[in-house]
């Protein structure tokens, strides 16, 4: 690395945004290469408190720092240059949108004299993102003159005030001649505050809301979904109340007393849903994975959502109280309400276990073996599509690995990436992926790690059917005209020769009594697990026919019944992303 102490304007606002930026608190910085964009990139390479990551595809870029504030829950710059480059980054700023995590978008840009005339590389990047992003700046063409210092600084301390609640936007024109030298930090005209604090503190939320009383009495359900900074509390919630708690895997609130894991086979089962149908229901965090369950918040006679974002989680628009935080169990509930949830919890697990354990090898069980032996103090990032389903369905309650997913929108894009970004920010212990084979090919260049780059102790298993396997699960899209073709999508790619050429060690199982000793190995490593698309819908099928026989021989407590009792109303027919 070239270093030199003359100092241009490009360079100089590069090493004053970074150096704020590592005041902040900023650890981790990605960079995708180009030319326009070198000042910034080699200011976070040469920073000394700036960990970099390098990757070629933005897309892949922009998923590694997604996964990187998973991990960590620190805000990650993500540094392109112009033009397309930029544009490849949406995907992962649209779900850290959604998933309100705190990336920061650092394009470089053609100066605006450029814009409209058909330069070459240059197109309107003013506001690129539109609403997704929190805060948008539009850095001026850097000048050498007095109060720039207090002004560039200033933009990096405001836009990770807004990244508190989604990712934020600086898009920075840069004029030629650019200088690929590489100064060693700041001059001391442009240095930051004393003892390296930030330029503006940034304190707590003002205004919270105080914690209130809710009357838990009544027969009330908790339900727990993404997002939740604080697992326990939900959990200690439930207990005081006496509620069953209906946590989503990537809640990680699924454990406790009161955990209840079969919720969507209960609820799909008409007698028992009629039987257990609450009066309110307490909604933490984004939740969406189940359509029996979103179906439930209607029927409640009072739904609460607990969210302090100005976009509150409320996608069945149902919810007529909103706190900012959670509340105080007024009175626990009676306790036979809980117990009814708990025997037929104890119905459904027991039946779903035994037809789980009677097939040597299938997708459900893959995913529930997977999430059993992982270690306690392990990560675990689960593909959206089918494997986050099965692990709804499967995992058991369960305290100590982290579970992780790309739930914003949902998409199977950077889940690769994002799983590698989250396991080079998870310092306590092993990381792993249960993704599905389109997942996998979809972000293959996340596979791609360059040399002297850090590389994570990730194992991936990836659950092979060759092609999208959900689709023969939706009901009568199997005759759909070209359903193979559209739907179905076959790859027929490799698996083993993808890992071989992007330097991954490979395995292959056929037996899931091989697995315990395949996740004991380090990682990078990829673990192919291969099934059958139709045999794995019949199976599906067969497993919910299997839990309701069970649950109609089984006769449950009848002491929370009463005239008071809210009417079961029809489970919602709206599907989920």
């Amino acid at each position: 690395m070239k270093h030199s102490s003359r100092i241009t304007p490009s360079s100089a606002l590069a090493a004053v945004l970074m150096d704020e930026l590592s005041r902040c608190g900023v650890g981790d910085v990605v960079i995708s290469p180009g030319a326009r964009s070198a000042p910034l990139a080699q200011a976070a390479y040469a920073h000394p408190r700036l960990r970099h990551h390098v990757r070629f595809d933005e897309r892949s870029a922009g998923f590694l720092a997604l996964g990187l504030t998973k991990g960590h829950g620190r805000p990650v710059p993500v540094i392109c240059t112009s033009g397309t480059a930029a544009a490849n980054l949406h995907p992962a700023v649209l779900e850290a949108a959604h998933s309100r995590l705190p990336l920061v978008i650092l394009t470089a840009d053609r100066p605006p004299e450029l814009r409209g005339t058909g330069a070459n590389q240059s197109t309107d990047q003013i506001k690129l993102y539109g609403h997704a992003v929190m805060y948008f700046a539009e850095v001026g063409p850097p000048e050498l003159r007095e109060g720039n210092n207090a002004y560039w600084r200033t933009l990096v301390c405001r836009a990770l005030r807004a990244a508190r609640a989604g990712p934020a936007h600086l898009n920075i024109a840069l004029r030629d001649p650019l200088d690929f030298d590489c100064p060693t930090g700041p001059p001391s005209a442009l240095a930051g505050r004393a003892d390296g604090r930030p330029w503006t503190r940034l304190g707590d939320e003002a205004g919270q809301q105080q914690p209130v009383e809710l009357d838990t009495a009544r027969r009330g359900l908790v339900v727990a979904g993404d997002g939740i900074a604080d697992p326990h509390s939900v959990v200690a919630f439930a207990e005081a109340a006496n509620w069953p708690l209906l946590a989503e895997p990537y809640s990680n609130a699924r454990y406790g007393p009161n955990a209840i894991s079969t919720y969507q086979d209960l609820l799909s089962h008409p007698p028992t849903r009629a039987r257990l149908m609450p009066e309110s229901v307490l909604v933490v965090g984004r939740t969406g994975l189940s359509h029996e369950l979103l179906g439930l918040y209607g029927s409640a006679v009072t739904h609460t959502v607990v969210d302090a974002h100005p976009q509150w989680a409320d996608p069945t628009r149902t919810a007529d109280l909103l706190l900012c935080a959670l509340p105080r169990a007024r009175k626990a509930a009676d306790p036979d309400w809980l117990e009814a949830w708990k025997d037929a919890e104890k119905t459904a697990r027991t039946a779903l276990h035994d037809h789980l354990d009677q097939a040597a090898l299938s997708e459900p069980r893959a995913v529930r073996d997977v999430l059993r032996l992982i270690p306690h103090d392990s990560l675990c990032l689960i593909g959206a599509s089918m494997p986050i389903r099965d692990a709804d369905r499967t995992m058991a309650p369960r305290r100590g690995p982290r579970i992780i997913a790309n739930r914003g929108l949902s998409g199977i894009d950077g889940a690769v990436s994002t799983a590698i970004g989250a396991a080079l920010a998870h310092q306590d212990g092993r990381a792993f992926a249960i993704l599905g084979d389109l997942s996998l090919l979809h972000d293959a260049n996340g596979l791609m790690i360059g040399p002297n780059q850090p590389r994570p102790d990730l194992t991936i298993i990836v659950i092979n059917n060759d092609g999208g396997g959900i689709f023969s699960l939706v009901d009568h899209t199997c005759e759909a005209v070209g359903f193979e073709a559209l739907f179905g999508t076959p790859h027929n790619v490799c698996i083993a020769d993808l890992a071989s050429a992007v330097n991954w060690r490979y395995s292959s199982i056929t037996s899931m009594e091989d697995l315990p000793a395949f996740l004991a190995e380090p990682g990078p490593l990829i673990i192919e697990i291969r099934t059958e698309r139709a045999a794995n819908a019949a199976f599906h099928h067969q497993l919910r026919r299997y839990i309701h026989t069970a649950l109609e021989r089984t006769q449950f407590r009848t002491a929370c019944d009463g005239p008071s009792a809210p009417k079961a109303e029809e489970t919602s027919t709206q599907g989920t992303a």
